[in-house]
């Protein structure tokens, strides 16, 4: 619990103030806007440690009502980090159409035609062909090709 809280605080402390952070409508992935980058950077591994630590802080709280005489103190904790969980997911949920708000005003459409182009040649930048390839597949096709003589293809 220790281990992950630290790395959750060094991971924000020591990035830029004016760093984004999109949350997606579902839980991941998330992404942080770098501007030096000019790239967005998967921020999902954060967010994995941040729920182990809700997920951590919730078993600790059931046990200690299961196990410890004044069952409030387990209720309580439980419910903090119960409800410290809610608060941050719609802060984070309503803070992204906000900062879209304001950012709409500054839009016009030069920019946003320019930055459609800049989009679709990061686009075409990350497109790789996908080769879906099995070494096993591959050996058993080129056997039965060599096998196979020449056979007339008959056309109906």
């Amino acid at each position: 619990f220790k281990i992950m809280a630290k790395n959750l605080s060094r991971h924000y402390l020591l990035d830029p103030e004016n760093t984004v952070i999109f949350f997606s409508p579902h839980v991941m992935p998330v992404y942080s806007y770098n501007s030096k980058l000019q790239d967005l950077v998967d921020e999902s591994h954060v967010i994995k440690d941040l729920c182990k630590v809700f997920l951590v802080g919730i078993i600790w709280g059931s046990l200690l009502a299961v196990f410890y005489y004044p069952v409030n103190i387990g209720i309580a904790l439980a419910c903090g980090f119960l409800l410290s969980a809610a608060a941050l997911v719609s802060i984070a949920v309503s803070s992204v159409p906000a900062k879209l708000a304001k950012a709409a005003i500054m839009l016009s459409a030069e920019s946003i035609i320019e930055v459609a182009g800049v989009a679709k040649e990061k686009f075409y930048e990350r497109k790789q062909p996908l080769n879906l390839e099995s070494v096993d597949a591959v050996d058993s096709v080129v056997q039965s090709f060599e096998v196979i003589p020449d056979v007339p293809v008959v056309k109906k």
